[in-house]
């Protein structure tokens, strides 16, 4: 019989409200930021950061694991909040 896998998902992550803040002025103003998996297979435990600008997908050059992907994540949207502010 075969061994039965089971599916990790991404982290969960409850962000702040200065976290949420930041979040909701990247989608105000567009700005799309997107976590994708840096391994193949149904459980990725690396991510890369994605950005989309003058339309096309720019990844970030660092990969980040399951401690650091959401944070991270949401320090992108505050560098284009604390930019356009």
């Amino acid at each position: 019989m075969p061994k039965q896998r089971t599916t990790d998902w991404m982290p969960n992550y409850m962000p702040s409200d200065e976290e949420r803040k930041w979040y909701e002025y990247g989608i105000k103003k567009e700005i799309k930021i997107s976590p994708r998996a840096a391994e193949q297979g149904i459980n990725p435990k690396k991510w890369y950061i994605e950005i989309f600008s003058k339309n096309k997908w720019v990844r970030s050059p660092h990969v980040y694991d399951k401690q650091t992907i959401w944070p991270e994540f949401y320090k992108m949207y505050k560098y284009y909040y604390d930019k356009h502010r």
